[in-house]
């Protein structure tokens, strides 16, 4: 922890809480129905999320991989490099 800024490790508690409140609206708002009964929404699905950002290389989200060093990322920050990440995760 010690590697991440202020900003980065306070966004971290934020979206923790987000993809848990974020998972209870979608399985609260979008239930099944016979012409979506793809939506049924578990565990499963919370876990990937926090899964695909445990899996982000920590390099990545310092220094913001390929994209930062070919020059594709506006604003770079880790904190918003984890924000994006958790996008794409979502």
């Amino acid at each position: 922890a010690g590697e991440f800024d202020s900003v980065t490790l306070e966004n971290v508690s934020k979206l923790t809480s987000a993809t848990i409140q974020l998972w209870k609206t979608m399985k609260a708002k979008m239930l099944p129905t016979p012409a979506k009964f793809h939506y049924v929404f578990n565990m499963r699905d919370l876990s990937r999320v926090f899964q695909g950002i445990l899996l982000t290389p920590k390099d990545s989200i310092l220094k913001g991989g390929l994209r930062q060093e070919q020059g594709q990322l506006n604003n770079f920050t880790p904190s918003n490099m984890l924000i994006g990440i958790w996008k794409h995760e979502c």
